[in-house]
Parts: C-alpha cells; sequence; structure tokens
C-alpha cells in the first residue's frame, strides 16, 4: 500500500507539472455562433452551427468562404459571449494548480481585441502564457494536453493528449481522421478528462458520427 500511494503522489505531481493547452475560439467562446449572427443579419438568412463543415466554410448550405470577412470586424473577437462552463473550469483548473496557456490563432489586427478579451473573462490566466499563432504545431510536447476543435490543429500538434471539442464542423462523418482523438461535449467534460488523467485512469473515446 506504502508503494501504491507513493505512485498515487508521483502521478499526481507528474500531472501537476503537464501544461494545459486551450485554443480559443468555439473552446472558450462561442465564435461561429457571434459570426451567424452577424452573417444572417446581413443576408438576411438562417444558416445554422450544423451547417459549418470546416472553419474556412467550405462547402457549407447558405454560406462560403466570403464570411471570413467578418473575423476581421472592428471589435469582433470583443463581442463573443465566453463560455460560463470555460470560465468556471479555466480557475478552477488553475487553483487546482495547472498550469493554463492560451494558443490561438488571429489575423494581426485581431490579436489585441482577443488578448483583452482574455483578460476580462478569464483574468486568472497569466498574459505570459498567452501565445498567438496559426503555426499551432509548433507547440507543445509529451508534457501537455491540448484542446481545440479544428482537427488539422490536432493532428498536427506535438502535445501528448488531444482532446477535440465537439462541434458539428469536427464530426467525423465530415472528417473521419477526428475518430483518433479524445472528445468532449463540453469544457466541464474536459476538465474531468484532465482530473482522470491526473489519476492514472482510463478515458474511453466517445463514439460520435
Amino acid at each position: 500500500k506504502a508503494l501504491q500511494s507513493e505512485g498515487d503522489f508521483l502521478r499526481r505531481k507528474e500531472m501537476k507539472n503537464l501544461k494545459i493547452i486551450l485554443d480559443v475560439d468555439d473552446v472558450l467562446g462561442f465564435t461561429i455562433d457571434h459570426l451567424l449572427n452577424i452573417y444572417n443579419k446581413e443576408n438576411d438568412s438562417e444558416v445554422l452551427r450544423e451547417h459549418i463543415r470546416d472553419w474556412g466554410f467550405k462547402n457549407c448550405e447558405g454560406i462560403d468562404a466570403e464570411a471570413m470577412k467578418i473575423f476581421g470586424y472592428p471589435e469582433f473577437f470583443k463581442t463573443i459571449t465566453p463560455d460560463p462552463d470555460a470560465i468556471e473550469g479555466v480557475a478552477t483548473l488553475i487553483e487546482e494548480g495547472f498550469e493554463v496557456v492560451i494558443l490561438t490563432a488571429g489575423m494581426p489586427k485581431v490579436l489585441a481585441d482577443k488578448a483583452e478579451w482574455l483578460k476580462t473573462h478569464f483574468p486568472k490566466v497569466q498574459k505570459n502564457n498567452y501565445l498567438f499563432g496559426y503555426r499551432k504545431d509548433l507547440v507543445g510536447n509529451d508534457s501537455c494536453i491540448f484542446i481545440d476543435d479544428n482537427v488539422t490543429n490536432l493532428l498536427g500538434s506535438p502535445c501528448k493528449h488531444k482532446v477535440c471539442m465537439d462541434r458539428p464542423l469536427n464530426r467525423p462523418h465530415n472528417h473521419p481522421e477526428a475518430k483518433a482523438f479524445l472528445r468532449v461535449s463540453s469544457f466541464k467534460e474536459f476538465v474531468e478528462i484532465v482530473r482522470m488523467l491526473e489519476l492514472g485512469e482510463e478515458i474511453r473515446r466517445k463514439e460520435i458520427a
């Protein structure tokens, strides 16, 4: 029992040393919903989240790549609705001793807005832990856990643990390669996965078509 207890302690200590890397768009906040609200008002349309199959809006019903310009609208990223579960979950992970790193892409002109949004809604994350860039494949190692909703980012990530935030745009029927990753439907589930990994428990992948 003494050896087992020591092993449990060492696993917990190792896990606390792991860095949690978080995407922003559609992980910490509802970016696609925000864009669709604007797009539908401008075009008198009714495009739904379920119609989005790809972050570039390729082969999507009622919307195309032209909608990408909305990401560049003034203060677009300042006005995204944050996920309340993510606000609570990020604070909890930091309180439990995990280091949290933000990894997000964006055009240079919007990065200041993203930083301000993060500071407002996720104040416990250190500003030095904001990483901005498109080359997410360059960030992480065997001591990192990474959650993103973009399958391409997960495929290229060097992180040991890769978690997909379930969204219509990354479902396996559109992206079969997504079956390779752990999948969660909420940030609450992600926090539970982190805790399970801390305890060395086996995690089963969700089967989603």
